[in-house]
């Protein structure tokens, strides 16, 4: 394609407050999003919005000629762009001392947890002590918006009942081995060992819990088991009815949530680590340095993702606008929008730590902790 090659183009948004004409216009395929801006700011009357582009749901990196020949796409029929305006990078917000231990694990969502290697919870915000809650370090967390799931290095599994800005113990089990990831939603808890086993669990229903206090904790046995894994259940994500696992024996699988029958096994050549999903899409983080995102819908990797210097992967969190964030040993917090064909981060956040173990979002913030009491926080919209 010439510089001078011209393209038809409709501009659309599903923000209405900076929507413009849909009338198709004529512009250089040469354009990029810095020209494309500039067209949409001048349609709207002379506005100065840092904005994207999405076509044929891909972001627009480069020219809109290098996208199309990116992605096969004709030049010759109207190209639909749908813009939005540009999220800004996440900013460092300040941290907040968690105890005196390294700080393994967080729960996203509103109400922020940080699980500490001396066995206890803390609200991550403010670093106040909401639970004592494992002998030895807690291994992973999850939450939904009334419960808290918590795992431990001494095989414990807890159930916790989110009220008030308090968490109570309301339900507690145990496998044969530690306990190395969870998730659940309102109804259903899953946890998976050292063992390669998965656990599902029932949880209580909120209204069935006595007014008053319990004077004693609930005994709790899983509802069904499955061996899931040669090695280590690493990570595991409830998403809509189904769930995925990933394990060090190089695999991800999706489960049949009601039934934990097994729907997919995919394989790779590494180890993961962790896992994290946004409607079809899954980001498992692995020993290598690599993120791979997998695609429920044609069961296959998409793409691979490098910017963690081939040290190993170890928390992996979405962000509500297809933003993936990573965390490394190499101390690094990357930044990702996966809806380009770039395979580098668009921002990379230090957060003073030499190991970053774990990454979390929730009202509108980022979290981090690793080899240090500190749990990080960074501003971050749409988180």
């Amino acid at each position: 394609m010439e510089v001078d090659d011209q393209i038809r183009v409709r501009f659309v948004t599903k923000t209405q407050t900076i929507a413009v004409p849909d009338t198709a216009l004529s512009l250089a395929t040469a354009c990029g999003r810095a020209q494309l801006g500039d067209v949409v700011n001048k349609l709207r009357g002379g506005s100065n919005l840092d904005l994207d582009f999405l076509w044929d749901e891909k972001l627009v990196q480069g020219s809109l000629a290098q996208h199309a020949a990116r992605h096969g796409l004709s030049t010759e029929n109207v190209a639909e762009l749908e813009y939005f305006e540009r999220r800004p990078e996440p900013e460092h917000a300040g941290s907040t001392t968690c105890g005196d231990d390294w700080v393994g694990c967080l729960s996203g969502g509103a109400s922020v947890l940080a699980g500490s290697y001396d066995g206890r919870l803390f609200w991550a915000r403010d670093g106040s002590v909401a639970a004592t809650a494992h002998d030895g370090a807690v291994t992973c967390l999850a939450s939904s918006s009334s419960s808290i799931l918590s795992g431990g290095k001494d095989a414990a599994v807890k159930a916790w009942r989110l009220s008030g800005g308090t968490i109570k113990l309301v339900s507690e089990g145990e496998h044969a081995h530690a306990v190395a990831s969870c998730s659940l939603n309102e109804a259903r808890a899953f946890t998976g060992d050292w063992g390669g086993l998965v656990f599902a669990w029932s949880l209580p229903p909120v209204a069935e819990e006595p007014a008053t206090k319990r004077q004693k904790t609930d005994a709790w046995a899983p509802s069904s088991t499955t061996k899931a894994h040669a090695q280590v259940v690493s990570g595991m994500c409830l998403a809509d009815q189904q769930l995925w696992t990933c394990s060090w024996d190089h695999t991800t699988k999706i489960w049949d949530a009601a039934t934990l029958e097994e729907r997919f096994s995919g394989s790779c050549s590494v180890a993961l680590n962790c896992i994290d999903v946004l409607n079809e899409t899954a980001a498992t983080g692995a020993h290598d340095g690599a993120i791979l995102l997998w695609d429920a819908r044609c069961r296959a990797t998409q793409k691979s993702l490098r910017g963690h210097s081939h040290q190993s992967v170890s928390s992996v969190a979405w962000l509500s606008d297809a933003r993936l964030v990573s965390a490394g040993h190499d101390g690094r917090l990357c930044v990702w929008d996966v809806r380009g064909a770039a395979t580098e981060p668009v921002s990379v956040l230090s957060c003073a730590l030499n190991k970053c173990l774990c990454v979390a979002a929730g009202g509108g913030a980022l979290f981090a902790g690793g080899d240090a009491p500190q749990v990080h926080r960074f501003s971050a919209p749409g988180a």
